[in-house]
């Protein structure tokens, strides 16, 4: 097994979880926060994308923002992207 194959269940304890059945679903209220890192070069760069600051957001958009301004800057286009998010886990027939 690689880990990948849907599998009809594990023991956890006394419950019996079927993944396979649940889906995560973006809870937009409570926003993402993305974190750039540039890593083209050799020795990589490794310029941090700054924070929004205020009360924007380090979201896909200002992401997408400061990559291509520093794209522009220094010619780099390889970078290390992190995404932290809150997602609720519902069944898979389920609409968000």
């Amino acid at each position: 097994m690689t880990g990948r194959e849907p599998y009809a269940g594990r023991h956890r304890g006394q419950y019996v979880v079927q993944p396979q059945s649940w889906r995560p679903h973006p809870v937009p209220a409570e926003g993402v926060d993305v974190t750039v890192i540039c890593v083209s070069g050799h020795p990589e760069c490794g310029v941090r994308m700054p924070d929004a600051g205020g009360p924007a957001e380090n979201d896909h958009e200002y992401a997408g923002d400061w990559m291509t301004y520093h794209l522009v800057t220094t010619g780099h286009a390889l970078y290390s992207r992190t995404v932290h998010d809150t997602v609720q886990l519902r069944p898979r027939n389920t609409a968000a």
